[in-house]
């Protein structure tokens, strides 16, 4: 029998904080509002482009199974109607109701909730209906509270919460293969010389460059590469399933792109980027670092040029950074207590 919608249940989904235990939390509810175990939750990993079709991945289950050719007709529906849709897939020797709910965020639908039920639970599903637009309304405030107000990129904020999942994902709910499984390297993109674009043409100006170095940063890398403004002029950018030669090719295409595009005032700018392998061991610090040490060489060895800290040490132009295990923190910690 569906559950019932309660105050402590809304409560309890506000409450989150982190978006994993955001869309757990709604799954569970949703789950229990229709009567079911069988909820996913599919982002759209890639939008609709001109002659082609959105992918969906399921956020909770990257590993699992995809969806059924079915489920993938009734999700593409619902994600184009922008409205709930219900449709009768194939399961087994018969057939189940498919109930998908399209999730709104500032920018469109961005996710879809597929509900896999025996037969259809009205009193449920206006439940689930009240449920949803609550959480659609949390989700924007999260998308305001992890933005960077000018640029529109994920902020410092929001680089933290994902940089920590990345590298330790058995801390958080999910414990995925996927994010162990998988190749992330961390790019730091530092403007050259931004200070003189502020003094020639004032921080007007600056902002317009900002804005416009943003927005090739989202024409020039993939839709699943995460992208952020970390501060000032000095932006991050997180590349997922690339080898060492692919990374240092994505970053030469993005510096290229910015050494050929004028910006307001027929101004031109040039981008410094050091890059790293991120491992699973250490402190989010530690790759950030690394990063930050080829972005130095950078710097200071004519600016405008792409390196890599593990072809540095290689090289012999850097030396290895040796940083403190979690194990020396946690005695260190221990010692001052």
């Amino acid at each position: 029998m569906a559950g019932k919608l309660t105050l402590a249940a809304i409560a309890r989904l506000t409450r989150q904080r982190y978006h994993h235990d955001l869309v757990a939390n709604l799954v569970s509810l949703a789950a229990r509002l229709l009567g079911t175990r069988s909820v996913g939750y599919y982002e759209v990993a890639a939008p609709e482009e001109e002659g082609g079709s959105p992918r969906f991945q399921n956020y909770l289950a990257p590993d699992g199974p995809p969806p059924s050719w079915g489920e993938e007709k009734v999700l593409l529906r619902a994600y184009r109607r922008r409205r709930p849709v219900r449709g009768k897939v194939s399961h087994g020797a018969g057939q189940k109701t498919c109930v998908v709910y399209p999730i709104l965020g500032a920018a469109g639908v961005q996710a879809l909730l597929l509900a896999r039920v025996r037969a259809a639970q009205s009193a449920g599903q206006r439940e689930l209906g009240q449920l949803l637009a609550v959480y659609q309304n949390f989700l924007q405030l999260f998308e305001r509270v992890d933005r960077d107000a000018l640029t529109g990129l994920y902020n410092r904020q929001a680089f933290g919460e994902t940089i920590n999942r990345i590298m330790h994902p058995a801390r958080g709910a999910r414990g995925r293969r996927k994010d162990r499984e998988h190749v992330y390297w961390l790019g730091i993109l530092d403007i050259d010389h931004f200070k003189n674009v502020n003094d020639r043409h004032g921080h007007l100006i600056g902002d317009e460059v900002l804005l416009l170095f943003a927005r090739l940063m989202r024409d020039t890398f993939r839709y699943e590469d995460r992208l952020f403004r970390y501060g000032g002029e000095e932006f991050i950018v997180l590349l997922e399933g690339a080898n060492g030669d692919s990374a240092q090719q994505v970053f030469e295409r993005f510096r290229l792109a910015v050494e050929a595009t004028r910006f307001p005032q027929d101004t031109r700018i040039t981008v410094s980027i050091g890059y790293t392998e991120i491992s699973h061991e250490g402190l989010p610090s530690d790759v950030i670092d690394r990063a930050d040490r080829a972005l130095y060489v950078a710097k200071n060895s004519g600016r405008n040029q792409v390196l890599g800290y593990e072809d540095l040490l290689a090289q012999g132009r850097l030396r290895q950074a040796e940083y403190p295990s979690h194990q020396d923190i946690q005695l260190w910690l221990n010692a001052k207590a």
